[in-house]
């Protein structure tokens, strides 16, 4: 078995690196370079055998149907891992969005398999276009998985299944191919699968596109003079997202172990992440517990969702369900509260419309401290603030802290009524500060084993 592996890794290296050789001269004459930051006049189409006659009704219908499956903002990464430890990524760079079409650049690398490639040897770069009902891609990457094809349709309208049309491909080699294109499928998830297959051989390729993300899977007919076979790639969703779901995946606690927290009035309840689901727009992430070592005896379950929004930028805490109190809420008064938005820096803040008592108030949430625990981990604090009657000073608040590789450390919140000071007490900041400590309740996580 280690031999055949050895072997298959061999293989593709050389397969790979035979692309790369090819295309070398090409490379050297047109880097990739910086990306471009002023919008084009046009898209770089020179050509435009594939379009068919569409209606001014089918045009909006066709880019409003193709658009769906590509992400809805710059600074999407794609994580990709596959046949015999082959990988590469991808990012958007640059996004532009007409009326009736997108154009989006791409750049990434390739994983180098041997630990001795250059990095310019490795570049990625690809531009999407879709306009005119076709998704169309051109391509500078020798060592990406499949075919070189300058420039390809990867999907067409309608997308329906058994749709097909016919394109004329080359390769930066100059290698031409006639592929007869097809939607093999949609799923109930409305992911398309498309066939690309080469109408004088038994080349082929597939890849399969969901919505708000793209190409999940990939696979292709590698062929020698002795056999031929599939080759494939797949996406890593979990590495893969916007910008905030990157940001925050350092900060979530471990996947299903189970953390304590203790506070004030021996109160006490258990937490475990159990679950995470992926869409087009982020991810959503599910917290199960429990009050079983609560000091007032009362038990319960609770289930609180916390979602990730890539295109809104925002995490929120949703509270499912509460069988102690019978509310969707936990200690905190804030209901569906956003908890962060990027940057993850001192000063950054950020304003929510609430449900505060039954009544829609303006909160307004500061990162007021970024801190280094005593376990060398970075720590966030967040105070989360609105105007209330019958609180101190006429406002309400509550403080949360996050720790990476922890989620949730600390939580604090304001009590009613006025601080239990008298005359110059108040004249004091010190016993003021006291005072107001002491006016809150509050609990924190116990350190993880």
């Amino acid at each position: 078995m280690k031999k055949i592996t050895v072997f298959l890794l061999v293989l593709l290296f050389l397969v790979l690196g035979l692309n790369a050789c090819q295309s070398t001269d090409e490379l050297g004459e047109e880097s990739p370079g910086e990306p471009v930051l002023e919008e084009p006049a046009e898209p770089s189409v020179t050509e435009d055998p594939y379009v068919t006659s569409l209606s001014p009704e089918e045009v909006v219908a066709s880019f409003e149907a193709l658009r769906a499956y590509l992400p809805q903002k710059e600074g999407y990464t794609w994580v990709y891992n596959g046949f015999a430890e082959y990988g590469h990524n991808l990012h958007i760079d640059l996004r532009f969005q007409r009326e009736d079409s997108l154009q989006m650049m791409l750049s990434g690398l390739a994983d180098d398999m041997s630990g001795e490639m250059e990095e310019d040897l490795l570049r990625l770069s690809l531009e999407y276009t879709v306009e005119n009902g076709r998704w169309l891609q051109n391509r500078n990457a020798p060592r990406m998985m499949g075919k070189d094809f300058k420039q390809m349709v990867l999907l067409a309208y309608p997308l329906e299944e058994g749709a097909s049309w016919s394109q004329q491909v080359q390769t930066a080699d100059g290698e031409r191919m006639t592929l007869y294109s097809e939607i093999l499928s949609i799923d109930e998830e409305e992911r398309i699968t498309v066939s690309y297959t080469d109408t004088m051989s038994d080349y082929f390729e597939e890849r399969t596109f969901a919505k708000g993300v793209g190409v999940v899977s990939f696979t292709s007919l590698y062929q020698t003079d002795e056999s031929d076979f599939e080759i494939g790639y797949a996406l890593y969703r979990e590495a893969s997202g916007y910008p905030l779901e990157l940001a925050l995946k350092p900060w979530l606690p471990p996947m299903d172990v189970q953390m304590l927290y203790y506070g004030q009035a021996e109160y006490a309840h258990r937490a475990t992440l159990t679950g995470v689901e992926y869409d087009e727009r982020g991810r959503t992430y599910t917290v199960e517990g429990d009050f079983e070592y609560d000091g007032s005896g009362i038990p319960g379950d609770f289930t609180i969702q916390y979602r990730v929004d890539g295109i809104e930028c925002s995490l929120t805490e949703h509270v499912l369900e509460n069988t102690r109190s019978g509310e969707a809420q936990i200690n905190s008064k804030f209901k569906d509260l956003m908890l962060l938005q990027l940057p993850l820096e001192t000063g950054n803040s950020w304003s929510q419309t609430v449900d505060f008592d039954g009544q829609e108030v303006s909160m307004t949430a500061t990162i007021i401290e970024t801190s280094i625990a005593d376990n060398g981990n970075k720590q966030i604090g967040v105070l989360y603030q609105v105007p209330a009657e019958g609180y101190h000073e006429g406002i309400y608040f509550e403080k949360r802290r996050f720790e990476m590789g922890r989620g949730l450390v600390g939580f604090s919140a304001l009590m009613p009524g006025e601080l239990p000071l008298e005359g110059k007490e108040w004249d004091d900041p010190a016993k003021v500060e006291q005072a107001l400590a002491n006016h809150q309740f509050g609990y924190g996580q116990n350190p993880m084993p």
